[in-house]
């Protein structure tokens, strides 16, 4: 637990120490689920949330091991989130310089623009063509997605 003088406030399953935010139990997907809604109301300053971002709150150092632990970990997160009607948009990095295609930021499905929602669609084709996901979460994910999307020209034309 954070020294007592440093903590702001306690929020869900968070301490704000400074001006960071720290997971009170480590890594579980409501506190997950949380951080981003918490990124998605700029209450963080930025939508997306970056594996270094993830790495400090839930496992406290942004270390290279911590990264890859996030990492590996989005798939699950994924999954959740699909269960409970969300669908996490992930942006990797190009390949090459070393990076090889490693998830770098993520957040929570908006459908706020066409590009945000064409992205989503290509992540989740090529979730289903590398067999990450089952054909009836693809089923539910692609739902979501189209959900989101139609939801949002109805309210641009009222």
């Amino acid at each position: 637990m954070p020294d007592t003088a440093l903590v702001e406030q306690r929020i869900d399953n968070f301490v704000r120490v400074g001006k960071q935010e720290r997971a009170l139990r480590g890594w579980n997907y409501d506190a997950v689920h949380n951080h981003l809604r918490h990124h998605l109301a700029m209450e963080l300053k930025q939508v997306w949330c970056d594996v270094d971002c993830a790495s400090r709150t839930f496992l406290h150092i942004a270390s290279d091991v911590n990264r890859r632990a996030v990492r590996k970990k989005l798939r699950q997160v994924q999954r959740n989130l699909i269960a409970h009607g969300q669908f996490l948009v992930v942006e990797y990095a190009p390949r090459r310089n070393g990076h090889h295609g490693e998830a770098q930021r993520f957040k929570l499905y908006e459908g706020v623009t066409e590009g945000e929602r064409e992205a989503a669609l290509e992540q989740l084709d090529g979730m289903r063509r590398r067999g990450e996901i089952a054909s009836n979460r693809y089923d539910t994910a692609r739902s979501i997605l189209e959900g989101r999307a139609s939801q949002r020209r109805l309210e641009a034309g009222t």
